[in-house]
């Protein structure tokens, strides 16, 4: 029998021919190579499922699940989840890009630290011009206090988790973070609204009710590109700010 991958990567994507070929390539040239590729296929009209179903005749650690109905980038997710057999999970847009020991940098924090999640420094790409960095060194708490140790213990201060909801310099993205699998499984069970919008938001409130414990790393693990699939605003955002509202207010640790 085949041994599970230690990590499952997903990515979603809808008609992402011109940017998944990069994605992709920055994800098989990880120096860590324990981890299978979960693609997800929203119903993509252009040539980016070609594209994929021709890079797993060449890859054996690549499964594809494709769907003919739109299910929008938050149940996407979730259906990677859903078909993960791994310890980890890590989630990469269809038009980022991984700096090559990414993956190898967020396990080996996670198997000596024994957290929930491992959160990595981020570069953030809008355009040619606007172009930043972020590593995690002015990371502020509940109390607005700055945090000094890197691991996080929810335990002590359930406010600390929400606050990350609220504007704070956390990113509430699924990018970027390697979460334990075994701490998805009400993510995965869940019911979920078709989002286009604040699908992060949303997905992580629930994610983050069975987290215990983070770690910051400043070291860089993503770059990510502002304007693919998941970060296009459409016609339905305030239907979707709506959900995400009613989600927050009926959460006792959370402040609107």
């Amino acid at each position: 029998m085949k041994k599970n991958s230690e990590i499952s990567v997903i990515v979603c994507f809808k008609n992402a021919e011109k940017t998944i070929k990069s994605t992709l390539e920055s994800i098989l040239n990880q120096t860590f190579k324990d981890f299978e590729l979960i693609l997800i296929d929203d119903n993509s009209e252009d040539s980016s499922l070609e594209f994929c179903k021709e890079l797993q005749k060449k890859n054996n650690n690549i499964r594809i699940v494709s769907f003919s109905n739109s299910l929008k980038p938050l149940k996407a997710r979730q259906e990677g989840v859903r078909n993960s057999n791994s310890k980890y999970i890590f989630f990469c847009d269809a038009d980022d890009i991984l700096p090559s020991n990414s993956l190898e940098v967020l396990h080996d924090i996670a198997t000596e630290t024994d957290v929930d999640v491992v959160c990595g420094g981020f570069q953030y790409v809008i355009g040619r011009k606007l172009n930043f960095v972020y590593d995690f060194k002015n990371v502020l708490n509940f109390d607005g206090k700055l945090i000094n140790d890197l691991i996080v213990n929810f335990k002590e201060n359930e406010k600390t988790k929400y606050s990350f909801f609220g504007g704070h310099s956390i990113p509430i993205s699924f990018w970027g973070k390697l979460f334990r699998r075994d701490k998805l499984i009400d993510f995965e069970k869940a019911d979920l609204p078709y989002l286009h919008n604040f699908d992060d938001t949303y997905g992580n409130f629930i994610i983050f009710n069975s987290i215990k414990s983070i770690y910051f790393t400043p070291k860089l693990v993503y770059k990510y590109y502002h304007g693919g699939f998941t970060s296009n605003v459409n016609h339905d955002i305030l239907k979707d700010f709506d959900k995400v509202y009613l989600l927050r207010k009926n959460n006792k640790h959370t402040t609107i």
